[in-house]
């Protein structure tokens, strides 16, 4: 666990501070190479030189944004080949650049949901993890989170599945959502995160201040889990509240938690409602 605590602290930093992070400038540098051999641009004042590139949660996926106002510009692969948003994403060709046809959205999310850093997220098995790996958002300060774990807490024996969790806070920071921030980033980086995580739902007890116990860090940590969900949503998982449930093949999990029980709990996150392998053609990532 401490690996993992090291590892997240380190892609906050580089969230942070992404200059020094040569694969996503190397990604910036040919998604603006690409837009200018397809004669494309996103206007005068966007240029390589005036954005920064970010990485993500997901290995292979980079944000690009305004140095000036972090304004939002695209998303884009080390290749460069891809661009867009939440609201479309492209693929660049020999004509310019194009929508990504559905075959080719579905072989990308297929390649997302295998490529998310699911080590720098909170680790929450239940019996012995092996059958299910479901990516799980949630905030502190959620009241239906709040009914979700203690259901997974009442029948935690029924299913052998591995929760990932993207820790949050439901109120941007502006809005009084500092403290309940702070307490999601602490369990998030904790050395034991896991413990953090279940301790957490029993009686509202963060962990110990941690090294990552910041405003700075907590605006980090929810930018890394919008964009996740923004990326998602991009691919066609497009994730409305919390708790909120994606699958292994990236489709959303549609789960009243009021209303769990153990057979419930059984056909929605066990073994046997896992998908299947999807093959895919191409590689993006």
């Amino acid at each position: 666990m401490w690996f993992t605590s090291k590892a997240l602290v380190h892609l906050i930093i580089l969230f942070l501070c992404g200059n020094a992070w040569a694969d996503a400038s190397s990604a910036a540098h040919n998604l603006f190479v690409n837009m200018s051999l397809a004669r494309l641009s996103y206007g005068k004042s966007v240029t390589e030189h005036t954005t920064e590139a970010r990485p993500t949660l997901i290995k292979g996926i980079y944000v690009i944004r305004m140095k000036s106002n972090k304004e939002f510009i695209s998303y884009t692969n080390e290749a460069g080949t891809i661009s867009g948003g939440s609201d479309g994403l492209k693929v660049f060709s020999a004509s310019g650049n194009r929508p990504l046809t559905s075959e080719e959205l579905r072989n990308l999310r297929t390649e997302v949901m295998r490529n998310i850093s699911y080590a720098n997220l909170v680790k929450v098995p239940y019996g012995n993890g092996g059958g299910r790996k479901i990516l799980l958002f949630s905030a502190v300060d959620c009241p239906y989170c709040k009914i979700f774990e203690a259901s997974m807490k009442k029948y935690e024996g029924a299913i052998n599945t591995t929760f990932y969790v993207v820790p949050s806070a439901l109120r941007a920071i502006e809005l009084g959502g500092l403290k309940p921030g702070l307490k999601a980033i602490d369990i998030w980086c904790a050395v034991n995160s896991t413990k953090a995580w279940k301790k957490y739902w029993v009686n509202q007890s963060s962990p110990k201040k941690t090294k990552c116990h910041s405003e700075k860090m907590v605006r980090s940590m929810a930018k890394l889990g919008y964009y996740l969900k923004d990326f998602l949503a991009a691919t066609g998982t497009k994730i409305h509240g919390y708790p909120g449930f994606v699958d292994e093949a990236g489709s959303i999990l549609s789960v009243n938690v009021t209303k769990l029980n153990s057979k419930n709990v059984k056909q929605l996150f066990g073994e046997k409602n896992k998908p299947r392998d999807s093959p895919h053609k191409r590689s993006w990532l």
